[in-house]
């Protein structure tokens, strides 16, 4: 009975997984929906799309990274409310809406003295 019951609770969880779903931009699709939807500047898509890559005050192995922009969730974002320097929860930047995400972003890239 116990492995049927093991099934089961298996199955559940391999069902849930598969109903994960994110959305897929193509590099023009996101650059334009930056630049119109969400009024980031052109020159600076650039920054935004490669902020991933500065070093956002990072120094613990156990920092995890949320969303398109990879946000760490040391100094940006909180685990369970909104917190940190974005005042967000982090799980917020795993929605197909990015409002909140280049908003984030552009704070980061404001505190960094890297955009505008």
């Amino acid at each position: 009975m116990k492995v049927i019951q093991l099934i089961c609770v298996m199955i559940v969880i391999i069902l849930n997984f598969s109903q994960i779903e994110s959305k897929t931009f193509s590099t023009c699709e996101l650059v334009n929906d930056l630049n119109k939807l969400y009024e980031v500047p052109r020159e600076s898509i650039y920054k935004h799309l490669c902020i991933f890559g500065e070093n956002l005050y990072t120094n613990r192995a156990s920092e995890k990274f949320f969303g398109i922009y990879r946000i760490g969730s040391q100094w940006w974002c909180g685990k369970d409310d909104p917190d940190g320097k974005c005042d967000a929860k982090c799980s917020d930047f795993l929605d197909d809406d990015i409002a909140d995400d280049v908003a984030c972003a552009s704070k980061i890239l404001r505190d960094l003295g890297k955009l505008f």
